[in-house]
């Protein structure tokens, strides 16, 4: 019986192929393991107003959320001057009124990859705006130095991105976290919170960000205690929305 060349390729190369595959690994290799960025990995993706992922470098209005009679309001964040009247570096603000925009945010979380923004993982927030300011183009926010005699840290322009356990940079972090009011899953949204952990060996603070009425009649993101300022619960609506 004859059996020809091409027949007998067909029966042995599939053999072959199944041979080598026994001595030789095939798969892709493994990733190198990051605990923080697996820890990172894990985390709940932040929603926005419309219930998607909020990723980084789109641009979104904060909203600051009340709930009156079952209706959203409330002013979109926009950028002022500081309450003893100093335009340098400015500081964030509620507009005037609910009826105008503000200012879009981006978000750049600390870990170099992923597109998506996570609950509980520091991040810098900057303002998609040119600065007014000559002596720094910063819109990076930051954390401004403690005023007397309002007792406040307020929240200013000047931060650096990157830099990571440093001094020079750890007031440049931030945070989402949920927001529970009571239990009510209808009063459910975000807050923004100050208490970075890029940095082991710094001190700093772990206070929520909340909103603070000066003499003046302008409402100041500042850290709040809890007890005589709430924390202010927003949510992030895509600017191409408006």
């Amino acid at each position: 019986m004859d059996i020809s060349i091409d027949t007998i390729l067909r029966i042995l190369i599939p053999m072959l192929i199944f041979a080598i595959s026994n001595y030789i690994d095939l798969s892709e290799p493994e990733a190198e393991f990051n605990y923080s960025s697996v820890s990172y990995s894990h985390q709940e993706p932040v929603r926005d107003f419309l219930d998607r992922e909020v990723r980084v470098g789109v641009k979104y209005y904060i909203i600051p959320v009340l709930f009156v009679r079952g209706a959203f309001g409330g002013c979109a964040l926009t950028l002022g001057q500081q309450m003893n009247g100093t335009r340098c570096p400015s500081q964030v603000v509620e507009v005037p009124v609910d009826t105008m925009r503000g200012l879009p945010m981006t978000f750049t979380h600390v870990y170099g990859n992923g597109r998506v923004i996570r609950l509980s993982t520091d991040l810098s927030i900057e303002v998609s705006a040119k600065s007014a300011c000559k002596k720094s183009s910063s819109m990076v926010w930051r954390l401004a130095d403690y005023v007397e005699p309002e007792g406040r840290w307020f929240v200013e322009m000047g931060g650096v991105k990157g830099n990571l356990g440093t001094n020079q940079t750890i007031r440049t972090w931030f945070k989402i976290e949920k927001f529970v009011y009571g239990g009510d899953g209808y009063r459910s949204g975000h807050k923004l919170v100050y208490c970075p952990d890029v940095c082991e060996t710094c001190k700093t603070v772990c206070m929520d960000v909340g909103v603070y009425s000066g003499v003046d009649g302008v409402r100041r993101l500042a850290l709040v205690d809890n007890y005589q300022v709430k924390p202010l619960r927003v949510a992030f609506l895509p600017s191409d929305l408006l």
